[in-house]
């Protein structure tokens, strides 16, 4: 006999919440409530997830292309306009329009055509009344490399300094003015401009280590970057018995200028500087 009152119910269990409840509950969405295709049966409805990072590419890449081809076509229904030549800021630089036939320069003022025909043509002429040396140094005015090393005191130095330079052949005119001033001037051409530049650079260099400079006095070749004649006022005897002595040196291009003036009065600066000023010119 059990202790609740006699007419008294037994208590109603409790209510145990289903699996299916909850999780209606927990997948609650605001499309809750509205029925689905799973309502009838009662299975829970799953959540679905959108994912909006592709829709936004695939709308940035549309847009661009519209916007490209709108541009196209705008651009497209353009009338051609004709451009402007080139012209390019410096001095002397421009580009001619299409069809406009390039300038060509008569062969007496391009200096590349000149100096790659006989170099011979470049020597300045000899003065009127003047004469030829009666044993002229070199063959028709051309002075081998041979030839122009002996003039050096190490000959075998100065051919090889030669080869390694870039000299490539040398012409040479000589004569003889009133019967007491002999003059030689020589034209080597090299491979390069800055062969020849380096040439002069060399020539000068010897003549002021050895210190024959203190003897004369400087003066620049009108016209030339670096050209300078030296001439010595102080006697000073070289093999042909000549006591006064005066040198030119310049180049431009890739022809470097070497000139003596050998004579036996004092030598006048002004005649020299012109000399070489007129042989420069030519180059």
């Amino acid at each position: 006999m059990s202790g609740r009152p006699a007419g008294e119910s037994p208590p109603a269990p409790e209510a145990v919440p289903s699996a299916a409840s909850d999780v209606v509950l927990e997948a609650s969405s605001p499309g809750a409530g509205v029925p689905g295709p799973d309502d009838a049966t009662g299975a829970p409805r799953p959540h679905r997830k959108v994912f909006t990072g592709p829709l936004f590419a695939w709308a940035v890449l549309l847009g661009v292309l519209a916007g490209a081809g709108t541009g196209y076509g705008i651009q497209a229904s353009r009338a051609e306009a004709a451009l402007p030549p080139l012209v390019a800021k410096g001095p002397g630089i421009s580009y001619a329009p299409a069809g406009t036939a390039p300038l060509v320069l008569p062969a007496e003022q391009d200096d590349q055509v000149r100096r790659a025909g006989d170099l011979r043509d470049l020597l300045l002429p000899a003065p009127d009344g003047s004469r030829p040396w009666p044993r002229p140094a070199g063959v028709d005015e051309w002075l081998s490399l041979s030839e122009q090393a002996s003039a050096y005191d190490s000959p075998a130095d100065a051919l090889s300094s030669a080869h390694k330079s870039g000299w490539r052949r040398t012409a040479i005119r000589c004569w003889t003015e009133n019967g007491r001033t002999d003059v030689q001037i020589q034209l080597m051409q090299f491979t390069s401009a800055k062969a020849a530049a380096r040439k002069e650079l060399e020539e000068d260099g010897y003549w002021t280590s050895s210190g024959e400079h203190r003897l004369g006095v400087n003066v620049d070749i009108p016209g030339t970057d670096t050209g300078v004649v030296r001439i010595w006022t102080d006697e000073v005897r070289n093999e042909r018995s000549a006591p006064y002595l005066a040198r030119a040196l310049a180049w431009r291009g890739d022809i470097y200028m070497f000139i003596w003036v050998m004579s036996k009065d004092p030598i006048d600066q002004a005649h020299v500087v012109d000399l070489a000023r007129r042989q420069a010119a030519r180059l």
